[in-house]
């Protein structure tokens, strides 16, 4: 709604058999106002809630999906396939021990899937007319690329050990400088959507020499933590 402030001109234009939202505590009030807006405009259209605190939206009228952030790639699908009329792909049931609790395998923290590199790249060219409307505090033309989830410290300042359960999974080198590559060329600055992307330094020195390799000529920003910055000379090779 930033880009697209008329949201009847958006739905006419779209005509979306699913609207999604991410909603955080304090966007609380401004999506109840989107989800009305959207169900006055056609009651017949889906709706989605994700983000952290989804349970803020539980008997929300008009009704929506909530989708906890920590799992909302596969509970987002499922609703999807569903709303297509064709069931979603069936993982391998999980293993219990006796007496413990029978959740979904979407009902535990931390994301579904294992092998982040199993996930298709974003399609860009969906948000191709907003491109130029993409840039930084800075003027640049920027792009996001998410290469890891979570973070396995437990920092008092931070809530994100308990949205991933503290579990951290990362994608292969490989598999980021290929989304890299890919990105849109007028792209001038690629922020990496992590909350820890220095966590594995062999894995980010692999990522260095791959970019280098592929000729790739960008800014990027990332987050890391203080303590690795300072720990690992600039000399430091795998």
């Amino acid at each position: 709604m930033r880009l697209e402030r008329n949201l009847d001109r958006a739905l006419s234009r779209f005509r979306p058999s699913l609207v999604g939202i991410t909603a955080y505590t304090c966007d609380y009030n401004s999506t109840l106002s989107v989800l009305r807006e959207v169900k006055k405009f056609d009651a017949n259209i889906h709706t989605a809630v994700g983000g952290i605190m989804p349970r803020c939206f539980r008997g929300l009228r008009p009704a929506a999906c909530r989708c906890p952030l920590h799992r909302a790639v596969g509970r987002l699908l499922q609703g999807v396939c569903r709303l297509e009329g064709r069931r979603p792909e069936r993982r391998r049931r999980p293993e219990y021990r006796p007496g413990q609790r029978r959740d979904s395998p979407d009902d535990g923290p931390g994301p579904v899937s294992k092998d982040l590199d199993l996930l298709p790249f974003p399609d860009r060219s969906l948000t191709r007319q907003y491109r130029k409307r993409y840039r930084d505090n800075m003027n640049n033309k920027t792009g996001l690329i998410m290469t890891s989830r979570g973070c396995p410290f437990r920092c008092s300042f931070c809530a994100n050990w308990k949205i991933m359960g503290g579990k951290y999974l990362a994608r292969s080198a490989e598999s980021v400088v290929e989304e890299i590559a890919a990105m849109p060329e007028e792209v001038e600055l690629i922020c990496f959507a992590d909350d820890n992307t220095l966590l594995n330094i062999r894995r980010a020195w692999r990522l260095v020499e791959l970019v280098r390799e592929r000729g790739i000529r960008k800014k990027f920003m990332m987050y890391a933590r203080a303590d690795t910055i300072v720990e690992i000379p600039t000399s430091w090779k795998p």
